[in-house]
């Protein structure tokens, strides 16, 4: 097994992850997922869901020369010939120095340090490409895993304000039942409805329209992770972690249990594609009596049926 991912800090482990040289013959099977020429793809040592990987830019990245060219041009024009790159630091662009042929690791400290680089177009392209490679490769664990068969919804995005430094997109299923979902934070972070969560889709638009920066800032995005714990699934509230895991562990199992076509199948598009609101304030009262139903069960039993 790898110790990769140990040591310096636990915020620094997806960089020592990025600078493997050889994942092949370095990471254990049960860690690499994929890998090609610009990322690496892992399993997240504390999944947040039945399926969790991380898509990792190299380091280092190499640059394609064309393109580099290109970003080089196009930089120059930003900033009056300088042949300098931009960096970030405490989220602010500052100078740094640069190799033609590849992008400095500082570039990819972070989402924004993503955006705010000349390259931030290479990056993505590396990205999407490793991302439908690691849907693909999740949709088939699925199926392999599963009796029936059957696959579900999968997300792919970013948190707007990460926990570790390197940049890292997150493939995840969108059952969000997992014993390593632990607090508000861990839920919230990765409800696909509240606006911490941003799906890669819409990060790849700020890239095509040049936004060099996310459009929140670090303290309001902040205070989305706390957050209500309102289920994506309905939009019902709950007054505690093990109510809403139960909830989402019976939601999740109706959706398995529901008639399908054959081995393969998947199941209707899940809520997450269009995430219900939570409900309104008159409706609260009823909501609250649901959630403390809900709730009833004993965090024993809610335990154990995560555990099957």
């Amino acid at each position: 097994m790898s110790n990769l991912g140990r040591g310096a800090g636990w915020n620094k482990a997806l960089v020592n992850y990025a600078k493997t040289v050889d994942p092949k013959r370095s990471l254990d099977p049960s860690v690499l997922v994929a890998c090609d020429e610009k990322t690496i793809t892992i399993r997240d040592g504390y999944p947040k869901a039945k399926y969790h990987y991380l898509v990792l830019p190299r380091i280092p990245f190499q640059l394609e020369k064309a393109a580099a060219v290109r970003d080089q041009v196009h930089q120059d024009e930003q900033q009056g010939s300088s042949k300098e790159t931009l960096r970030v630091s405490g989220g602010r662009l500052s100078l740094g120095p640069s190799k033609s042929d590849r992008i400095p690791p500082f570039h990819l400290e972070s989402l924004e340090s993503v955006l705010a680089s000349p390259h931030c177009e290479q990056v993505f392209s590396a990205l999407r490409r490793s991302r439908d490679v690691a849907v693909d490769l999740m949709r088939s664990e699925m199926v392999k895993d599963r009796q029936d068969g059957r696959s579900w919804d999968i997300m792919s995005g970013f948190h707007a304000i990460p926990s570790m430094e390197h940049v890292h997109l997150h493939i995840i299923s969108n059952d969000l039942v997992s014993e390593k979902l632990k607090n508000k934070k861990h839920y919230n972070s990765f409800r696909p409805d509240l606006g911490f969560w941003l799906p890669f889709e819409e990060v790849e638009s700020y890239v095509h329209q040049g936004l060099k920066k996310l459009p929140k800032g670090k303290k309001e995005y902040e205070s989305l992770l706390k957050s209500p714990l309102v289920s994506f699934r309905d939009g019902s509230v709950h007054s505690n972690l093990p109510g809403l895991k139960a909830h989402l562990l019976s939601c999740w199992e109706g959706e398995m249990s529901k008639a399908s076509g054959g081995p393969g199948s998947s199941p209707p598009p899940s809520s997450s594609s269009t995430p219900p609101q939570p409900r309104q304030a008159g409706d609260q009262s009823r909501l609250k009596r649901k959630s403390s139903q809900a709730t009833s069960e004993s965090e024993d039993e809610v335990v154990l049926r995560l555990k099957r």
